[in-house]
């Protein structure tokens, strides 16, 4: 079994068995940018399966400690609705 057969066959297991995507449903995917591959095979099962919405939310380390060691302590007390 080759990489991209991998990658399908776990995307297939976290949709179906993993979250159990029912059809209708909106799916959010947390990742680091280094796995896009497997948020995109994600996503497609996901749509196959009747998602309504699947939206992908890369994270980057880098970013984020840049974010952490300049923000102001307001912003890090802040927790937006889309986020709960």
């Amino acid at each position: 079994m080759n990489k991209q057969e991998m990658i399908e066959r776990y995307a297939e297991n976290i949709v179906d068995a993993g979250i159990n995507l029912k059809k209708g449903e909106v799916l959010l995917i947390k990742c680091p940018v280094w796995a896009y591959e497997l948020a995109r095979v994600v996503a497609k099962y996901a749509y196959k399966k009747g998602a309504k919405k699947v939206k992908i939310d890369y994270r980057d380390d880098y970013i984020d400690k840049e974010f952490y060691l300049h923000a102001d302590d307001d912003i890090l007390t802040t927790i937006y609705k889309y986020e709960i």
